[in-house]
């Protein structure tokens, strides 16, 4: 959270899906604990 006259970045409304885009099924961590999808 920045205070409201921070000039770096972008808000969550300016950058949808942040900071995750969405996906087709709900994401686990794999074995690496990367975010994947899983059906």
């Amino acid at each position: 959270i920045a205070p409201a006259d921070w000039t770096e970045g972008v808000s969550v409304s300016e950058a949808p899906g942040a900071p995750l885009s969405r996906q087709t099924a709900p994401l686990k961590r794999d074995e690496n604990g990367v975010f994947r999808p899983t059906p």
